[in-house]
């Protein structure tokens, strides 16, 4: 027969050897746990990147104006300050419906979105004040732009797009 201190040793080691084995049970399932989340992060980044690209596309000046216009919000018959007001107020439901996807980018991208957003905003209020009073909005647009297409520069829109590609393709 064994003694005691023979069958506490092997008690203690199959002990030990259990709690061995359940640590590394777990550590194994922490890990796969971790890729999941890893994952699901992954995931939500780049529909967040999604997003901020489509709303970068849909407050450019052509394309808010184009499509304005589809909505049947006819330039030659609302005023320069009206198609102003709509404009901007547009601009912001835009970025209001987009405001939460600043936790899934980086600050550099966010920084950039809303850069674009308080430039587009401010162009179309300089542009305005430049008008004759009684302008109508088709003459706000036609400035608008002119402006654009006369200053590459300032339009935003492509370098905000490829500072979100660049961003995308790392997270890849």
């Amino acid at each position: 027969m064994l003694d005691t201190t023979t069958f506490l040793t092997v008690v203690i080691a199959v002990i030990i050897g259990v709690f061995v084995a359940i640590l590394i049970y777990l550590q194994q399932k922490i890990g796969v746990a971790t890729k999941a989340v890893d994952k699901d992060t992954k995931i939500l980044k780049l529909q967040a990147y999604e997003r901020l690209i489509l709303f970068a596309n849909r407050i450019s000046i052509p394309h808010l104006i184009s499509r304005l216009q589809q909505e049947g919000n006819s330039s030659s018959s609302i005023s320069s300050t009206d198609q102003q007001l709509l404009l901007v107020s547009t601009i912001k439901e835009e970025f209001e419906h987009n405001v939460t996807q600043q936790l899934y980018v980086s600050k550099t991208a966010w920084d950039t979105i809303t850069n674009f957003k308080e430039k587009n905003i401010l162009l179309i209020h300089q542009a305005a004040a430049t008008l004759p009073v009684g302008a109508t909005a088709g003459e706000l647009n036609r400035l608008l732009i002119s402006f654009l297409a006369n200053d590459p520069s300032g339009d935003m829109h492509q370098f905000v797009s490829e500072l979100l590609s660049l961003e995308v393709k790392q997270i890849l």
